[in-house]
């Protein structure tokens, strides 16, 4: 779905799981036992989930860097063809492109 998605997710269940541990806590201090550990059980949930949307994240982002790799590759072969043909000029531009699409897959797993 996408790794600002996934990440907007997580912060979002977290709040919503330190909310029901605030509700717990009240319901502690009054004594109610049962909505207390009603509550600690949807905090724990709402956690649960917000850890599989960080690691849909973190799939994301290596599914992105991936696929810049891939771009990479292709550019770096098309530079060793031209270099082969002796297009030097145009066999660097793809060099520097190809390093370009390796540096935006390292920035997206860093």
């Amino acid at each position: 779905m996408g790794e600002v998605y996934q990440e907007n997710k997580t912060s979002w269940d977290i709040s919503r799981a330190y909310r029901q541990f605030q509700r717990a806590d009240k319901a502690l201090a009054k004594e109610h036992y049962n909505d207390a550990v009603d509550h600690l059980n949807r905090g724990l949930d709402l956690f649960s989930s917000a850890m599989d949307h960080l690691a849909k994240a973190a799939d994301d982002a290596y599914n992105k860097a991936g696929d810049e790799i891939g771009k990479g590759n292709d550019k770096l072969q098309l530079s060793i063809d031209d270099y082969a043909d002796g297009k030097y000029d145009s066999a660097a531009r793809h060099y520097d492109d190809a390093m370009d699409y390796y540096d935006k897959a390292l920035d997206l797993v860093d």
